[in-house]
């Protein structure tokens, strides 16, 4: 696996940490547009944010960017990747508000 067989995840890495990066980051802006509309404290923003961008983030590591090395394909990595985040979200998530 080399040249162009690479190329797509390595867009998928530098997109999913500039998303990761946009979440997380206090200062960026969409972070700051958030929290100043929601009238909210930043860091709180931040801390509710956190959880969904950390699994996403280990989601993509365990799904994609590691068989990726692998050359397993990406079509492959993304049907596991949706499997694993519909079992997380039927585990974890709330049933109601």
């Amino acid at each position: 696996m080399g040249g162009i067989d690479m190329l797509i995840p390595v867009v998928e890495a530098v997109l999913s940490g500039a998303v990761f990066e946009d979440h997380c980051s206090p200062v960026s802006d969409t972070t700051t547009i958030s929290f100043v509309a929601s009238t909210c404290d930043h860091i709180a923003h931040v801390k509710t944010q956190s959880p969904y961008a950390i699994t996403t983030v280990f989601v993509a590591i365990i799904c994609d960017f590691i068989p990726a090395g692998f050359g397993i394909s990406p079509l492959i990595s993304l049907l596991r990747g949706i499997v694993l985040l519909f079992i997380i979200i039927n585990v974890f998530g709330a049933t109601s508000f």
